[in-house]
């Protein structure tokens, strides 16, 4: 009999070919694709020129985004969110420009120390005392930051290293050192902010992110609220009478909206 317990699969899953094969998602493929986009962690997004709370086990997304990237239709779709809200899966949220997927229960999905769990559980009564404490657990964790040069906002909670891995998936050392790069000339916090957007336009490579960010250097960026206040101001700009001219400054010649 297989056993019962759990097994942790990373996101960069979505990297490899086998994943990669162009195809009609079925509904089991659907929804281990909600659970590896939902947040493993609170992040603030600035969405439609406003300040959003995407809190952990919630995914900011819209019926179009899942229907392209799933190959339904999006009345499939609808229906399909339908059937894991009546079996109480999923809660949402949507209004005319997104909608908010919130896990129930993610917790039972994606806990932050699955393997320490299963060790403890299989590990005989008088080798309990090699279990690693906690406070080693997060220095291992730190080491891997240093290790890769990756800047971590740990004043405020922020670590865009993990982020990054949500959107993209491994990371390696020459990324790595681009992404420390951007963090002393703008902010943790400000890098972070770009590969979430990423994420949010299913971005393929950081090359977006890294699009998003010169933009937002051009423009004189340094913080959260200076996004705020550009994403204000070309929201504005897209409301007046040129607003065909105007929208042509929201993304550059590769179609990035930042």
């Amino acid at each position: 009999m297989a056993d019962k317990g759990w097994i942790a699969l990373h996101r960069s899953i979505r990297d490899h070919w086998l994943y990669q094969e162009k195809r009609v998602f079925s509904k089991y493929e659907a929804w281990l694709d909600i659970l590896m986009d939902a947040n493993h962690q609170t992040n603030k997004i600035v969405f439609d020129g406003h300040l959003l709370e995407v809190k952990r086990g919630q995914k900011v997304t819209s019926i179009r985004q899942l229907a392209d990237r799933w190959g339904w239709s999006r009345t499939k779709v609808r229906d399909f969110l339908d059937l894991l809200e009546s079996d109480t899966m999923l809660t949402r949220e949507s209004d005319s420009k997104k909608t908010v997927i919130t896990v129930i229960n993610y917790d039972s999905y994606q806990s932050d120390k699955p393997q320490k769990s299963h060790q403890k559980s299989h590990q005989p009564d008088n080798e309990s005392a090699t279990e690693v404490p906690q406070k080693d657990t997060n220095n291992n964790d730190n080491n891997v930051n240093n290790d890769n040069n990756i800047v971590v906002d740990d004043d405020k909670g922020l670590n865009f290293f993990q982020t990054y891995q949500e959107v993209f998936g491994v990371l390696n050392s020459l990324t790595a050192q681009k992404l420390n790069e951007w963090a002393k000339d703008m902010s943790p916090e400000i890098v972070n902010e770009a590969l979430v957007r990423s994420g949010l336009n299913n971005a393929q490579t950081f090359g977006y992110t890294e699009t998003i960010l010169k933009a937002w250097s051009r423009s004189g960026v340094k913080t959260l609220d200076d996004v705020l206040a550009l994403d204000v101001k070309r929201e504005k700009a897209n409301q007046s009478p040129k607003k065909n001219k105007q929208k042509a400054k929201n993304q550059n010649n590769s179609g990035v909206v930042y």
